[in-house]
């Protein structure tokens, strides 16, 4: 039988281990309960000098775009657990025509036995990617109905949303 060595700790530092296997066999004891849009902003901002939306088509100020992805999880009941995704999409470069901000929560039902540092783990892996298709759905359609019309947004991998520190701050 192998052992795990666990890497040193500092004074004070919580070590949270949570191994993907079990993760995959917990994630399959939550369940989607609902997806909410909670925030949507669309902000024009005035450009410098006379710039038509043709302009900056042309110059290709509308073609990349900053996207930033906050999260945050929340526990509404002993029961559930709903993770928030916080994002803003800008135009990249200097001029910044538009800016979205979207707040879109998923709301999870967890297994009776599964403690709240393992479902905000789970959420942390699976969450991210179960929300965003639908949260770029809406930043997509909100956009086409502006002036800039429709703007694609490339799909995005996610990473982990919550680190170590992060899940040993989780009360259970």
């Amino acid at each position: 039988m192998k052992r795990r060595r666990k890497p040193p700790t500092g004074k004070g530092v919580m070590s949270v281990e949570v191994s993907t296997a079990g993760l995959a066999a917990q994630s399959e004891k939550m369940q989607l309960v609902a997806i909410a849009v909670r925030d949507l902003v669309f902000l024009e901002r005035p450009c410098d000098g006379p710039v038509s939306v043709d302009e900056l088509r042309r110059s290709g100020v509308l073609d990349e775009h900053e996207l930033e992805v906050g999260a945050t999880v929340g526990f509404p009941t002993a029961e559930t657990v709903e993770l928030r995704l916080n994002i803003r999409l800008v135009p990249k470069g200097e001029l910044k025509p538009f800016e979205v901000k979207l707040g879109i929560s998923g709301l999870f039902r967890k297994a009776p036995d599964q403690r709240n540092r393992d479902a905000v783990a789970i959420l942390g892996l699976i969450g991210g990617p179960l929300l965003f298709p639908f949260a770029r759905e809406v930043i997509m359609n909100t956009l086409a109905r502006t002036i800039f019309g429709p703007i694609g947004i490339q799909p995005l991998r996610l990473g982990a949303l919550f680190s170590d520190g992060d899940l040993a701050k989780i009360q259970d």
